[in-house]
């Protein structure tokens, strides 16, 4: 196996942060996931209850095979409500979220009292931002479930956007308190408090969220948001320092809510401190772009909130980012209930702030992560040039164009924006990375060198541009610059275990440097002890060192790591034959052959089956 089949990822020199990380890093979501793990919001994948009669079974077959048809053309919807509900199942399982929708309707018009049927079509709209079926489904929802908080909130925002502050405070005070609505009740009830005039019971109803764990900087950050909103610039300054000052990284919703509170108090040097500090955590950030800009021309500012509404949308951002944290931080454990949550309220802060970029960009990687790429890239697109987001929404569209197949298309836009910021490298970084996945070395290798030629100094954070340029040069046959970008690398970040593993990898594979490489691996396995590629790569340098007892032990360790890999498994048939268990050596040679090997690999592997390790080594000098 190539050395490039060690690493489970390469991560770009100047990768793009996550929006989830850009607004809220200074907030633990960890510690409020024992509230969130109570999240009631109904689910897409619920139980119909009291199903429809069904149609003829004729009837409903020819539904469904209409509804595998409409998710790729227009074609009319199914006539029967069971065939509805099987067509809503069918598109929504192959992400055709809009059709799913479509059929849920449908079918509600054939039985409208199908609180099930209800719940689904209502959560699809959501999800999808349409708004005036969301606000009707949820009316009719609530009748039938008067403390089904999702749908309360859906009315809630109806009239903060008709401006019934009166109606959504009365809602806001009979949510249940418990799930979700615990954390948003609160946090909305403030900003419609605040919105009557009235910021000291704003200000009253957020307090008892500084005692849940992890809300305590959420509290101090909508408490600031709040008085700087009733025009209190002092209590405003000390909420937002106490965000700022909470030891962790700072985020670009305080440094933007805090930078233009000092530019209104006339205090811009103070500002430009702390939006250098901003730039100095995120070097390669364009966010504050349009802030410095604005600072150098002596612009007026503006506070991020200056409505109820907009308030609103910043609590419901919030929360939706603190539930995609939670994903991410959760994985597989109902990693889809958190990300469907985090797009619900996601959604609904876009229903009541439709240009804040931020959860623009949020929706859309969400969406990204759904497979749904051709809504995330419409999402993306959305995004005004004006926005602190417009730059780097324009680099995910590329990459999800990429990920749809228009590769072409995809480096067509990356191009354009390298020439339009002859400054910047993280576009023509991008490049790079689409074209070393599609296994494009040579273009690969000149994309990262035009974006190293535009880093006037290389700092500790560009090891992975050299790595990334390193697999690269490798891939083409140039080792020698692979090489000397790999020690480069190395030497910005030292100890660094996929570099160490694709450097000490690649030198056990050419025979150069075998005791540096085992210590090296040696390393990256201590750095990295459950990675199997990683481990895989000390226990071939051990075979290829002759100590054979040792390379067992880890090779062994690597195939319970990474169970379904050919050539570890081919590795470890190598080492069984070399301490004389031949029968299990044999038995990986097979299983390798099972697991879908490198071309290359197969006839290797089949003569060693066949002659056994030694004969096959003399007619094939290397495994």
């Amino acid at each position: 196996m190539r050395p490039i089949d060690r690493v489970t990822s390469v991560p770009a020199a100047t990768a793009t942060s996550r929006p989830a990380r850009l607004l809220l890093g200074s907030i633990a979501a960890a510690g409020a996931l024992a509230l969130l793990a109570a999240a009631c919001v109904p689910q897409q994948t619920a139980t119909v209850a009291g199903e429809p009669a069904p149609g003829s079974a004729r009837t409903v077959a020819l539904d469904v095979e209409s509804a595998a048809v409409r998710v790729s053309a227009e074609t009319p919807t199914p006539t029967t409500t069971p065939g509805s509900y099987l067509a809503g199942l069918h598109a929504e399982r192959v992400g055709a979220t809009g059709d799913a929708a479509d059929f849920w309707m449908y079918a509600l018009e054939q039985d409208p009292e199908n609180v099930e049927l209800l719940q689904r079509a209502f959560v699809l709209m959501v999800n999808e931002g349409r708004e005036r079926e969301t606000v009707d489904l949820a009316r009719r929802l609530v009748a039938h479930m008067p403390d089904a908080s999702l749908p309360k909130l859906a009315l809630v925002i109806d009239d903060v956007k008709h401006d019934r502050l009166a109606d959504a405070e009365a809602r806001l005070r009979t949510m249940p308190e418990k799930g979700l609505s615990k954390l948003f009740a609160p946090l909305l009830l403030a900003w419609v408090l605040a919105g009557q005039g009235e910021p000291d019971a704003a200000l009253e109803v957020l307090a008892p969220l500084a005692d849940i764990k992890g809300l305590a900087i959420l509290r101090e950050l909508h408490a600031g948001l709040i008085n700087d909103f009733a025009g209190r610039t002092a209590a405003a300054e000390e909420n937002l320092r106490s965000v700022r000052d909470n030891g962790q990284s700072l985020s670009l919703r305080v440094a933007e809510a805090l930078g233009s509170l000092y530019e209104r108090m006339g205090r811009p040097d103070e500002a430009g401190v702390l939006y250098d500090r901003y730039l100095a955590e995120n070097p390669e950030m364009v966010l504050l772009d349009e802030a410095t800009a604005r600072l150098e021309s002596g612009e007026p500012a503006a506070a991020i909130v200056q409505t109820t509404a907009e308030g609103m949308a910043e609590a419901l951002f919030n929360l939706a980012t603190i539930l995609h944290q939670q994903a991410a931080i959760l994985q597989q454990q109902n990693v889809g209930r958190s990300t469907l949550a985090a797009l619900s309220y996601a959604r609904m802060a876009l229903a009541l702030r439709p240009n804040l970029s931020v959860c623009q960009a949020l929706v859309a990687e969400i969406l990204d992560g759904l497979g749904h790429g051709e809504a995330a890239v419409a999402m993306y697109e959305s995004i005004e040039k004006g926005s602190p987001f417009y730059w780097l929404a324009r680099m995910r569209v590329a990459i999800s164009l990429d990920a749809e197949g228009e590769t072409d298309e995809a480096v067509a836009r990356l191009a354009a924006m390298a020439e339009e910021r002859p400054e910047r490298s993280d576009a023509l970084v991008t490049m790079g990375d689409i074209y070393r996945a599609k296994e494009r070395f040579a273009e690969a290798v000149d994309a990262y060198t035009r974006a190293v030629e535009r880093i006037d100094t290389l700092e500790e954070r560009h090891w992975s541009l050299l790595y990334a340029r390193g697999i690269s040069l490798e891939r083409s046959g140039e080792w020698q610059r692979a090489e000397t970008d790999f020690l480069r690398a190395l030497e910005l970040r030292p100890d660094q275990p996929y570099v160490l593993n694709y450097l000490g990898y690649s030198w056990v594979e050419k025979g150069l440097n075998l005791d540096k490489a085992r210590r090296m691996l040696k390393r990256a396995v201590e750095l990295r002890p459950n990675d199997g590629y990683i481990v895989d790569s000390l226990g071939w340098v051990l075979f290829r060192l002759g100590m054979f007892d040792e390379s067992v032990g880890e090779l062994e360790r690597a195939v319970e790591l990474e169970p379904q890999d050919p050539t570890i498994n081919d590795h470890l048939g190598d080492v069984f034959w070399k301490v004389g268990r031949r029968n299990e050596a044999r038995f990986q040679w097979r299983r390798a052959l099972t697991l879908e090997p490198d071309p290359e690999l197969v006839p290797k592997i089949e003569a060693k089956l066949e002659r056994g390790l030694e004969l096959s080594r003399a007619d094939d000098s290397g495994s």
